[in-house]
């Protein structure tokens, strides 16, 4: 049909006149596809988290010992509150490197194999697919997100609801490793969510 609305055969016209709201669409739509070539998306945030980046603790003016960030619970390995990255930091804390090498073997040894385990199969299963936000997923799903082509197994999602960030514990094969990621809680992903694995069933530690 025209862009008025009106319905058309397929025979071409030889009138001289051009139906007036026809015309006026046609020049709207142009004029929105000539802005659209000129807009530029922002740069997405990045990714995964850099695990080896040591934070400063809130209200401090210690920048010499840097400390390990537990990204689901959103303060050092050694319970105290942070501010945010020291990566210039000589030193690292000894009670946060200490815990946080038992929670990596606990990782490796056991979280690892069950969820590469899972994405193993992943593509066997029934999925639901479809766009959320980032702060609607959970542990079991997996999605994938612009800038980045890994798909993210997601192994535990952080409790705390505070900030315009969600961090959560992701598997990924194509490294076949587990990484802490932050991301944006508006931002939107392509979730992919199985109805047969249970909410809390995966464990980050």
């Amino acid at each position: 049909m025209g862009y008025c609305g009106k319905p058309l055969d397929a025979r071409s016209s030889s009138a001289r006149r051009v139906c007036a709201n026809c015309a006026a669409l046609g020049a709207a739509l142009g004029r929105l596809q000539r802005l659209t070539g000129e807009l530029l998306l922002p740069v997405g945030d990045p990714c995964h988290v850099d695990d080896s980046v040591l934070w400063v603790l809130s209200g401090r003016g210690n920048l010499v010992t840097g400390h390990r960030r537990d990204a689901l619970l959103d303060r050092s390995w050694c319970g105290q509150q942070l501010s945010g990255p020291d990566p210039g930091a000589p030193n690292e804390c000894a009670p946060c490197r200490r815990i946080w090498q038992e929670a990596e073997v606990t990782r490796q040894t056991y979280t690892l194999p069950q969820i590469r385990e899972l994405a193993r199969w992943w593509p066997q299963r029934e999925l639901d697919v479809f766009d959320d936000r980032a702060g609607a997923l959970r542990p079991g799903d997996a999605y994938t997100l612009s800038g980045c082509d890994e798909t993210h197994h997601v192994v535990a999602v952080a409790d705390c609801i505070r900030g315009s960030h969600t961090d959560l514990v992701v598997y990924l094969p194509a490294m076949d490793r587990i990484a802490d990621v932050r991301v944006r809680r508006e931002r939107l992903v392509v979730v992919q969510r199985p109805g047969c694995i249970p909410v809390g069933t995966l464990s980050a530690t």
